[in-house]
């Protein structure tokens, strides 16, 4: 005889507590009266997608455990304000990506015109929140060598003639 169908009331829970990266396919099964197979079928092409995300949420909140009711509500309102902003940047980049795309595929905007779309996407970001040190890195990495490359035992030879000169 077939097994019966699970409900999509079933599913979709067992689905969203997997994606948390909390619970074992066995420990799923456990918790909603199912078969690990059927925790195995329901789970097997799903990453655990949201498991840094809780990690993140924890931290959070052991980070807020600390503080009087006055800072937690301007730490709040900090994250609200800083994550409206960040969304207004989300939707003009795309915005402006979406645009030069257009005009790239229909042959009014060369490769030159979307890097420069791009590069005002993340230049909006940059004024506000200045540069990330993700961004520094990729930055620094693009740029050419100026001048002498030191070794890092010159460098402290140098650094050290420094200090003994000032």
């Amino acid at each position: 005889m077939p097994a019966k169908p699970l409900s999509k009331k079933i599913t979709d829970a067992v689905l969203i507590d997997w994606r948390t990266g909390q619970y074992s396919q066995r420990q799923l099964a456990g918790k909603y009266g199912i078969s690990t197979g059927s925790a195995h079928k329901i789970c097997k092409d799903h990453p655990q997608d949201a498991a840094a995300i809780v990690d993140a949420g924890i931290r959070y909140r052991q980070a807020l455990a600390g503080h009087d009711e006055r800072m937690l509500t301007a730490i709040v309102n900090e994250v609200d304000r800083r994550t409206a902003d960040l969304e207004r940047i989300r939707g003009f980049s795309l915005a402006v990506l979406d645009e030069a795309w257009q005009k790239v595929t229909g042959g009014g905007l060369g490769m030159t015109e979307l890097k420069l779309a791009q590069d005002i996407a993340g230049k909006c970001r940059e004024n506000i929140y200045g540069r990330q040190p993700d961004t520094a890195i990729q930055i620094n990495n693009n740029e050419k060598p100026r001048g002498y490359i030191v070794s890092p035992e010159q460098a402290k030879s140098m650094d050290a003639w420094v200090q003994s000169n000032e």
